[in-house]
């Protein structure tokens, strides 16, 4: 599941920072402004309707990045440092590599290392934690052993 590319993904690919893989699993129609959402919303809709879409996994703004208001006119995170710490936990912890792999892949292999203590442990300060349903999932399936 690993490329060495650092250059723009090709044609049908989507472009993803690792800890965006999270906030698909825990998106429920909320974000930083309609523009977000609206591209959140499409995103999330096309990889559900086609999990076989090749995902290029970087750290580094990305397709969802770009309708955020969070985004700076030179094209970085104007919260760089705190998106830059969820992405590297989210590859160390969820054994990820920066790399070119289809959507349900790299969705298989998060699933097979997250936890409710890993999520704290990648994201348990982000803002939207409680508007999460991948908390609210992760909480459910401690609590009543799913």
């Amino acid at each position: 599941m690993t490329d060495s590319r650092s250059d723009k993904t090709g044609a049908g690919e989507i472009c993803l920072r690792p800890h965006h893989l999270l906030c698909l699993m825990g998106f429920q129609g909320k974000g930083y402004s309609a523009a977000f959402v609206k591209r959140m919303t499409e995103v999330s809709a096309l990889l559900k309707r086609h999990q076989d879409t090749l995902v290029y996994l970087r750290s580094g703004v990305d397709d969802l990045c770009a309708a955020c208001p969070h985004k700076t006119d030179e094209g970085v995170c104007d919260h760089d440092s705190l998106v830059y710490g969820y992405d590297e936990r989210t590859l160390g912890f969820l054994h990820l590599c920066e790399g070119t792999a289809a959507f349900d892949e790299w969705m298989s292999q998060v699933r097979e290392s997250l936890t409710a203590d890993v999520r704290t442990a990648i994201c348990g300060d982000c803002a939207w934690t409680e508007e999460c349903l991948l908390v609210q999932s992760i909480t459910q399936e401690k609590t009543y052993g799913h």
